[in-house]
């Protein structure tokens, strides 16, 4: 991948800043960050890290730009499924931007989704389970996902769908539920917590930047994978003990009763680790106090 253009579709957002980060200290390639403006990008990236970077910042779904690109043979990586609905409009613009970037003969392609797209389910979701999406980004998802199958199937394009748990990491900053806690903790926001029998899956934001690095070198066609750390499956209750371990300290937590339309979303990833040989380590810990870290120097600061 040295060598290759590595193009990241919602690259201003947490995903994206994640690998862009990633790809930036490990390779020698030049990234393309497409996605809205955005005024992070200065306070992130360093000046000799800019320069290794073209950023388009305007629609995503805008191929103006995307046309002139020469991308034969880069790697494409798409992290900006919205959790509104999508209208006919959009998704006739990813449809169109989709087969852009199959005639421009891109080398992999990956899709970020989301487990979400399984709806309910209290034991290990495997990708061969009937999807039941219940929300609008679930749905998008899923449409999404079979759109991509039906223009890259036939092409050379290594298809790669991965299906994601909760992520939590750096620059998240709409904050997912691991950093509403921590912010509640640590600068004492308000957050009223709705579910205390919430159940989750999740994944550290690093973890999964090396797994799509890993996989970029894999010869992979039309793969649906799922994405969780094993080891990361908790109740709210767990994660709270857990937060109140790493802290060293207890908050009192309000609770407002209000069901979540997904309850029980657990996910063991065993695809990536049998067919791929990715291995997880339990290092919840020490991600959490990376995360605190940055928040404290760049955000709560």
């Amino acid at each position: 991948m040295n060598k290759k253009k590595i193009v990241i579709f919602g690259g201003q957002g947490f995903i994206g800043l994640n690998l862009a980060k990633y790809f930036l200290k490990y390779y020698k390639s030049q990234l393309i960050l497409i996605g809205n403006k955005s005024s992070l990008k200065n306070k992130i990236f360093l000046k000799k890290e800019r320069k290794r970077i073209i950023f388009c910042e305007n629609d995503i779904f805008d191929l103006k730009k995307v046309e002139k690109l020469e991308l034969k043979n880069s790697i494409v990586i798409f992290a900006a499924l919205k959790k509104d609905k999508l209208k006919l409009k959009i998704l006739n613009q990813i449809k169109n931007l989709l087969i852009c970037l199959n005639n421009k003969q891109v080398r992999s392609f990956f899709l970020l989704s989301s487990v979400s797209v399984y709806g309910n389910f209290s034991k290990s979701l495997s990708e061969n389970i009937k999807t039941k999406p219940l929300n609008d980004y679930a749905k998008n998802c899923l449409n999404i996902e079979k759109l991509c199958s039906k223009i890259f199937s036939k092409s050379l394009t290594n298809l790669i769908i991965l299906r994601i748990a909760q992520p939590f990491g750096k620059f998240n900053l709409k904050y997912g539920l691991i950093e509403k806690i921590l912010k509640f903790y640590l600068k004492k926001a308000k957050f009223t917590f709705n579910d205390i029998d919430l159940i989750r899956s999740h994944i550290s934001a690093l973890k999964l930047v090396k797994i799509i690095d890993n996989l970029s070198k894999k010869k992979i066609n039309n793969e649906i994978i799922n994405v969780a750390n094993p080891f990361y499956v908790f109740s709210f209750n767990e994660l709270i003990d857990k937060m109140n371990n790493i802290l060293g300290f207890k908050r009192t937590i309000n609770f407002k009763k209000q069901q979540y339309i997904i309850k029980k979303s657990i996910c063991y990833a065993t695809k990536l680790q049998k067919k791929y040989g990715i291995k997880f380590q339990n290092s919840f810990s020490f991600e959490i106090k990376e995360v605190i870290k940055y928040f404290r120097k760049y955000e709560w600061s």
